[in-house]
Parts: structure tokens; C-alpha cells; sequence
């Protein structure tokens, strides 16, 4: 609620945060956003730029959404994070965490 009293906004109201979530996760990212790049050993990977996941975070959860940086590391060649990001359901306060890794190498001029 706001300092008005007012509900400040809902995840969906007509879905679960169990629905949203299952959306959000089980949904084609549509293939104009799905980036490719380099990898080692000659590899491509696929990933998709932040700000699409972050707009899309915010289509389907509004506010009650938070992602955090839970360790680093900076190698010689490389580098990682593991990431968490967490959905929450206003109404009941049940939420839903996923956890994951990503890295890349270094770029040396």
C-alpha cells in the first residue's frame, strides 16, 4: 500500500504469481532479441541482452521483482557472477527465487 492507502499495483490480476512465473520462464524469447556471440573454441553462444529480460520482468511483475549480484570473480582470463533474481507476490508474500551463473573471458586489447 501507498502512503494514500491506495494498492500501489498488483503482479496480474487475474494470475498466480505461480502462473506469472511459469510464463515468464516457460516462454520463447522471440528470436529478434536473442543476441550471438563468440566463445571459446570457436563456439557462438546465444544470450539475450538485459534490458529485454528486464522489460519483460517488468510487463509481468511490476515493481515486486529484484535481481542481485550474490558473488564475483575476476580471473586472468576470465570472469563470472552468480546472480539471483526473485519474484514476489504482493498479496501473500510467497515469492520464487532462481539462481544462476554466467561468466565470459576477458577481452585484451
Amino acid at each position: 500500500m501507498g502512503k494514500d492507502g491506495k494498492q500501489l499495483a498488483t503482479i496480474n490480476k487475474d494470475k498466480s504469481l505461480g502462473a506469472v512465473v511459469n510464463r515468464l520462464f516457460a516462454t520463447k524469447t522471440p528470436s529478434q532479441f536473442v543476441k550471438t556471440r563468440p566463445g571459446a573454441g570457436g563456439k557462438a553462444f546465444q544470450y539475450v541482452e538485459s534490458g529485454y529480460v528486464i522489460n519483460e520482468l517488468n510487463k509481468a511483475c511490476s515493481v515486486f521483482w529484484e535481481f542481485k549480484v550474490v558473488d564475483k570473480q575476476i580471473g586472468n582470463k576470465q570472469i563470472w557472477v552468480q546472480g539471483q533474481l526473485t519474484v514476489k507476490d504482493p498479496k501473500s508474500g510467497f515469492s520464487v527465487t532462481k539462481e544462476t551463473f554466467g561468466g565470459a573471458d576477458i577481452k585484451f586489447p
